[in-house]
């Protein structure tokens, strides 16, 4: 395929109604910065001696689908990667839009998956072909999302998948152009119910710890998933201004509830607007070091670690906001 331009280049998702369902017809266009979804495949080797010194031939070995996309958050798009990630969803009406939540359970996930699978479609940008790529039978891995000062909510989502062919390109429809992205300036924190605003950033990363099983079975690509270590979805991290309280925190193992609220731009209805709120019921500091590193402002890297909560059986309930009606996700 001709090399294209980055900017008439899009990545669109559709989820499948199952594994091994080829031919995905929904497309919604995906937001991004960068993508580095790809055909992964091993090398094979033949270490046969026939008498000369050049290299042996190669021969295709396992062959999978893995890689990052990374951009800012959509308010819309998200609905479907925290699907992907979460695995479950319920979503009700709230005034002319529609809010939808996300906990990740422990008996939502088998050894096999019961995650929904998507396909992604990545175009190239080469405006003289009419062919894209297409990654099917995929799961959302990972997602790192990160709030910093005058920028917009970022997040890398982690796809791991089966397998990649070339189909004929689908362009997705175009989003609203009143859809805004969330802003580091609408975001507030709050820990055990009072609002704090030491912070300067915060990181919060999820991992699903899928892996892929390679089996003789007559192909090279995975023959199933599973999950390879404990679900992570409870660390977090910020850079703050030092307080000796999470000092105490730490060292006493004290449990507090964490909450963050991100503020969307866009207007749904009367009182009603887009958020993003992200709810830790358990939470422990993991680590507040005594370092002071010049004559500045001491600032530390705070360490959170969520953790499950018996009784609400999840260690984070994501709320998701927005204008997308219910069954979309």
């Amino acid at each position: 395929m001709p090399g294209g331009y980055g900017s008439n280049a899009f990545v669109a998702i559709c989820r499948q109604n199952s594994l091994g369902a080829t031919a995905p017809t929904s497309w919604y266009a995906v937001p991004f910065a960068r993508s580095g979804v790809r055909t992964v495949i091993d090398e094979m080797q033949d270490d046969s001696i026939t008498g000369y010194a050049d290299e042996p031939d190669r021969t295709l070995g396992f062959t999978r689908v893995q890689g990052p996309i990374e951009g800012n958050v959509d308010p819309l798009v998200l609905g479907f990667l925290l699907r992907g990630l979460f695995g479950t969803i319920a979503s009700s009406a709230v005034g002319s839009g529609f809010q939808h939540v996300y906990e990740v359970r422990s008996g939502d996930w088998s050894p096999v998956s019961t995650l929904p699978p998507y396909a992604f479609q990545v175009y190239q940008g080469e405006t003289g072909v009419s062919s894209s790529f297409q990654f099917i039978d995929c799961f959302v891995n990972q997602l790192d999302l990160s709030i910093a000062p005058n920028q917009y909510l970022r997040g890398v989502w982690g796809i791991v998948g089966k397998d990649s062919s070339l189909i004929t390109k689908a362009a997705p429809p175009a989003w609203p152009n009143a859809v805004k992205k969330f802003n580091w300036s609408a975001v507030s924190v709050s820990i055990a119910g009072a609002g704090v605003s030491r912070y300067r950033d915060l990181r919060f990363s999820f991992d699903n710890k899928i892996g892929m099983q390679d089996r003789i079975n007559a192909s090279k690509s995975p023959a199933s998933f599973f999950r390879d270590g404990f679900r992570m979805f409870g660390r977090f991290q910020g850079t703050m201004d030092v307080a000796v309280s999470d000092w105490l925190n730490m060292k006493n193992e004290t449990e507090q509830a964490v909450s963050v609220y991100i503020a969307g731009v866009t207007s749904i209805s009367s009182g009603v607007n887009e958020f993003l709120k992200l709810d830790y019921s358990r939470g422990k500091i993991i680590n507040v070091d005594e370092s002071v590193a010049g004559p500045g402002l001491i600032t530390l890297t705070v360490n959170w670690k969520g953790e499950f909560n018996a009784s609400s059986l999840t260690p984070v309930r994501v709320t998701l906001q927005n204008t997308l009606g219910i069954g979309i996700y």
